[in-house]
């Protein structure tokens, strides 16, 4: 027989030790000896229960203690193919195949599809001997750039190198504790941390093709600590533990050698009133998705950001832009005005609620497919 008396989680949750009583069959019906055990079970967990940012939707991305666990699945392309003489039907075909048809694309779109390989990655020694264990990891879109982060820095890996980067300078990485996430925008790390140094909250932002160092980073203050940060195309939306949501815009600077980002604040929104308490909200999205009976009153071709999807404890909230206040003397500078628009109250759209998902690609094709919420309700 087997029998748990106890059990507990060891740090970041990625070993289950169990104190344990084995009891001898042929002794069960006598007065049995009991024989205590110490048991341990090794976890890995998805990326999305402690840094459930956009990117990390994108492949199935599994993080250990020392290793990460990626399938990114295998890259369809579908191609629309042309004639000279006659048009003819869609074809598809699988990146990489050797075609010797003379016949030209005329337009050509990507799917991901999965298969059964794992590419597992030992994060470096140098990091973790004294960084251990792993709290955030990322991904970025292409499945080529992971980023993580452990007790204090971060580093980052690149498959077409095969090579991690670390700091150079080891004060500068004891220096930043990662305590909010971390994504990836473009060749850009995003990453919510503490200043030891300066004792203070930041947003940092690091190059990928430069040395990591605070010398080629941009930093951001922030009045308080950043508990979730998500993506939006080129906006950023934080999560902060005085229960405000911020909204930042994200601008590229092509610098030779060295590439440069810059953050701007467009927008506050309080969530004092509609939770209980900051560590209870479990992701923030901001999305393209409106109720069909919210107003479309003009709405552009290309979706801007239109709601804010909230999980609280289970409870998902949705958050929409409200539209009453603009007039059409506004269509000259409609695409900025619009990020600038404020949010009506939160409806309800489900309890129960573990995971969320939306699509990023929006098809014209599919529109039932590809502007919907998908949930997971356990």
């Amino acid at each position: 027989l087997f029998r748990i008396k106890s059990m507990c989680w060891s740090m970041e949750g990625y070993q289950l030790w169990m104190a344990c009583e084995t009891l001898d069959r042929s002794e069960v019906m006598e007065l049995p000896t009991a024989t205590s055990e110490l048991l341990q079970l090794q976890f890995v967990k998805s990326t999305l229960t402690v840094n459930p940012c956009a990117t990390n939707h994108e492949h199935l991305f599994l993080q250990g203690e020392d290793k990460l666990f990626i399938n990114t699945g295998d890259l369809v392309m579908k191609q629309q193919w042309k004639d000279a003489n006659m048009n003819r039907p869609l074809q598809e075909s699988i990146t990489g195949s050797n075609s010797a048809s003379p016949q030209k694309p005329a337009r050509q779109s990507n799917i991901l599809v999965g298969n059964k390989q794992w590419l597992v990655i030992q994060i470096p020694i140098t990091y973790l001997g004294s960084n251990w264990p792993i709290r955030y990891a990322a991904i970025d879109r292409t499945g080529f750039c992971i980023a993580v982060a452990g007790r204090c820095g971060l580093a980052h890996y690149a498959m077409f190198t095969r090579k991690w980067k670390l700091f150079g300078n080891e004060t500068q990485e004891k220096d930043m504790v990662v305590t909010g996430g971390l994504t990836w925008w473009r060749d850009f790390i995003i990453c919510a941390c503490y200043n030891l140094n300066e004792n203070r909250d930041e947003l940092r932002m690091y190059p990928r093709a430069s040395n990591l160092d605070n010398a080629f980073a941009y930093s951001c203050k922030v009045p308080s600590q950043i508990l979730l940060l998500n993506l939006f195309r080129d906006m950023l939306v934080v999560f902060c533990a005085d229960c405000h949501i911020a909204l930042y815009s994200i601008e590229r600077k092509d610098a030779n050698p060295n590439p440069s980002a810059t953050l701007t604040l467009l927008q506050e929104i309080s969530l004092a009133s509609y939770i209980p308490h900051a560590v209870t909200v479990i992701s923030v999205t901001l999305t393209s998705l409106r109720t069909e009976t919210a107003s479309s009153k003009q709405t552009s071709s290309r979706r801007e950001a239109e709601s804010l999807i909230v999980n609280v404890a289970g409870r998902l909230l949705m958050l929409q832009r409200d539209r009453s206040t603009t007039t059409g003397k506004e269509n000259g500078d409609i695409r900025k005005r619009e990020k600038m628009l404020p949010f009506c109250a939160p409806v309800v759209l489900a309890s129960c609620v573990e995971n969320m998902w939306s699509s990023s690609r929006p098809s014209q094709d599919k529109v039932h497919l590809s502007e919907a919420l998908w949930l997971g309700c356990g």
